[in-house]
């Protein structure tokens, strides 16, 4: 049970059963974790096991829990995934450390970064960093034999192992995890164990200031979608500031009031404001209508970002897409938009939980196999933002690969494209690296010092991330400043949007509600990040089914390159 008093906050579960898993990776992006018993693989489709590698490979944390050895030694793609070769079974008698690991200090990490603190004697009161300190044992469980499997670590970290015999097993794949049970949390003794529903929390995840304290107030967050939207909103639109809109307030109510009586009576005829008051109406709706004219009035504009992660995999490279939308219409009219992959989806823009941003406007979306077909409803003189998630695989505009030399790394790079990309960044355990451009078909190896690279936090704070909220909050106002919402370089822009919550660390108020998969923190302890900005490519066809005389295109690359601290091994079969 949760301290907090928000019930419907919740962390939720769900039981999803083979026949109706999905089998797009997309549908899965939601998920924090996915528990699989090895038992139930065999029932699962080829297509399903496919859609649960490319979640993984694109963020996603898979438990697997072995309930017999026969079940992964016979699964190819089981065998793919784990990082571990089972070898037998054994009894383990005396097993106090999977209740230790639970006791234990969860990391700043995450519970599943592998970075734990074993918690020290005499240390038995919960707090924020453990909150199952004050956990009682569970004598009947700490009595009975467990059945394990044993196994030879080909890869990651060992978690939890009792007298040499590993429990829990994690490494990375891809921008994901795989965690293995080297038992079966869904026989006995673990069943009835009355620290399993710790045992999950530790696994998932879930946020342990949660068990700590019922004094947690929730602040409102900003959505990133805001960030893209003032990347790419149109600039045809201007807005009038608010002193112009009070004067023309005054103007107005001056011409009703005094200076309607006053000239009324100097000419005589009073009764004339039956016929004037309307007239002065009707001339300062006309004159609204200009300036609102002049000042929204444009041409049909579509503007495309593409926010592309790739994941490397063997001769061609997976890509996990976002390609975010804005549309800029001079009229009130419907527009039709499509999938241009095989694997996409379709959504507007979403909304804060201040209550700000958000599409609000009709959209028809039609699901068509794995691909959609939409219809989205735009008002006269407003820019409307959309996202379409894919998921695709082909060649990285960079070739890359990073090694560490004493105080010095060295970065070798191959622009693959025709055209110059800049600028080019390399985040590297925590320091960012500014690599300069790459001209096209360029290869070249880049020397860096160590020592030359800025601390990721502090090159964020360079580039003004607390502005980021002001922006989203003035995106949407009708009056006022446009320029106060926008964010005129790009670069910069998706760069910052990648790494949210290293950049607002340690400000609770300064919050952000990311999709899954947008932030790159996570996947900064086994990678290197390269981000490229490619101005004026596409790395997918354009989503939308109409014309447009005005528009831009461009598309940032994030490229993660694996750091192989720890390569996983091969098993002979």
């Amino acid at each position: 049970p949760l301290k907090r008093r928000q019930s419907e906050l919740d962390p939720v579960s769900a039981r999803m059963l083979p026949p109706l898993f999905p089998d797009n990776p997309l549908l899965l992006t939601g998920l924090d974790a996915l528990y699989l018993n090895s038992e139930r693989v065999t029932e699962l489709r080829q297509a399903q096991l496919e859609a649960i590698t490319r979640w993984l490979k694109t963020g996603g944390h898979l438990i697997v829990a072995v309930e017999s050895v026969s079940d992964v030694n016979s699964s190819p793609w089981l065998r793919s995934l784990v990082p571990v070769w089972l070898t037998g079974v054994r009894t383990v008698q005396a097993h106090p450390e999977l209740q230790n690991w639970i006791r234990s200090r969860v990391a700043a990490g995450g519970a599943g970064s592998g970075n734990f603190m074993t918690l020290g004697e005499g240390v038995n009161s919960a707090s924020p960093e453990r909150p199952f300190a004050d956990q009682a044992d569970d004598m009947t469980f700490e009595a009975s034999d467990l059945q394990v499997a044993t196994a030879d670590v080909l890869g990651g970290d060992v978690l939890v192992s009792c007298e040499g015999t590993p429990l829990i097993v994690q490494a990375p794949y891809g921008l994901g995890r795989v965690t293995v049970l080297l038992f079966s949390p869904e026989r006995e003794p673990f069943r009835s164990w009355k620290s399993l529903p710790s045992l999950w929390s530790r696994l998932t995840e879930v946020n342990p200031l949660w068990y700590a304290s019922s004094d947690q107030q929730n602040y409102g967050r900003w959505a990133t979608d805001g960030i893209f939207g003032a990347m790419i909103d149109s600039r045809q639109i201007r807005k009038l500031p608010v002193g112009w809109l009070l004067l023309l307030l005054v103007a107005y109510l001056a011409v009703i009031g005094p200076f309607d009586r006053w000239w009324l009576r100097k000419i005589g005829k009073p009764m004339l404001t039956w016929i004037t008051f309307p007239l002065y109406v009707v001339l300062f709706s006309g004159l609204i209508y200009v300036i609102g004219y002049k000042l929204r009035a444009g041409e049909r504009e579509w503007n495309e970002l593409h926010v592309v992660d790739v994941i490397s995999s063997g001769a061609r490279e997976d890509w996990r897409g976002r390609t975010y939308g804005s549309l800029y219409s001079p009229v009130n009219d419907t527009y039709q938009m499509r999938g241009p992959q095989k694997l996409a989806a379709f959504r507007g823009e979403a909304a804060s939980t201040w209550g700000g941003g958000g599409v609000t406007e009709a959209i028809t979306v039609v699901q068509r196999e794995e691909t959609f077909e939409s219809e989205a409803y735009v008002p006269v003189w407003t820019s409307q933002l959309y996202v379409n998630d894919w998921w695709s695989q082909g060649i990285a505009p960079v070739k890359a690969t990073v090694t560490e030399e004493r105080d010095r790394i060295v970065v070798r790079l191959e622009n693959t494209t025709d055209r110059a990309l800049q600028p080019l960044r390399l985040v590297w355990r925590g320091r960012v690296f500014e690599l300069g451009q790459l001209q096209p078909g360029e290869a070249k190896p880049v020397n860096l010092d160590i020592q030359q690279g800025v601390e990721l936090g502090s090159y964020l704070a360079n580039l003004n991330v607390v502005s980021f909220q002001s922006i989203i909050q003035q995106r949407r106002r009708a009056f006022g400043a446009a320029e106060a919402g926008r964010i005129d370089n790009l670069p910069d822009g998706c760069f910052v949007s990648s790494f949210l919550s290293e950049a607002v660390s340690g400000n609770p108020q300064s919050g952000f509600i990311a999709p899954p998969g947008t932030e790159l923190n996570p996947a900064l302890q086994d990678h290197a990040l390269l981000c490229v900005w490619a101005e004026g490519q596409a790395a997918a066809a354009p989503m939308n089914a109409f014309t447009a005389r005005r528009g831009q295109v461009n598309t940032f690359w994030r490229i993660a390159i694996p750091l192989n601290s720890k390569p996983q091994a091969t098993h002979d079969l």
